[in-house]
């Protein structure tokens, strides 16, 4: 993977849309070379001049009110634009992974044809299941707060 380039899209809270600095996505990464798009919907520029093995941290994707707009129209053109950025989406957002409407949770990945969960919600995952185990009578619910 050494010769590929990686994004980050944060979706931190971001409660009453305050952008804020304590929820933007600019935050020093050390032993890493990142860059930051401050727009996370115009950042080709930046992206073209990225060498190999260097990662794009794009902004808090929660700063945009597209990103859990309720016309799906607003997310899928969110989606769209922050699919040309790559090739993979890999999303690490366990508690935000239920949202319908949330343009990288649901929009992105259909987008692009693909989608998977990376090593954090594999972990979460593997949680609730040990939790849950075979014992249960199916069906089943669980609910979790």
């Amino acid at each position: 993977l050494k010769h590929h380039n990686y994004y980050y899209v944060p979706h931190h809270n971001n409660d009453n849309n305050n952008n804020n600095d304590a929820s933007s996505a600019q935050q020093p990464q050390p032993h890493i070379e990142v860059k930051f798009a401050p727009d996370c919907l115009d950042a080709t520029s930046i992206i073209s001049t990225l060498q190999p093995s260097q990662v794009l941290l794009l902004e808090n994707v929660r700063f945009y009110s597209d990103e859990n707009s309720r016309n799906p129209a607003e997310r899928l053109a969110m989606a769209r634009q922050i699919s040309t950025y790559g090739d993979y989406f890999v999303s690490d957002a366990f508690g935000t992974s239920h949202r319908r409407n949330s343009a990288t949770m649901v929009d992105l990945p259909r987008v692009m044809g693909h989608g998977c969960c990376g090593y954090l919600m594999r972990k979460e995952i593997d949680a609730y299941s040990k939790l849950i185990g075979g014992r249960a009578p199916r069906p089943m619910v669980a609910i979790v707060g």
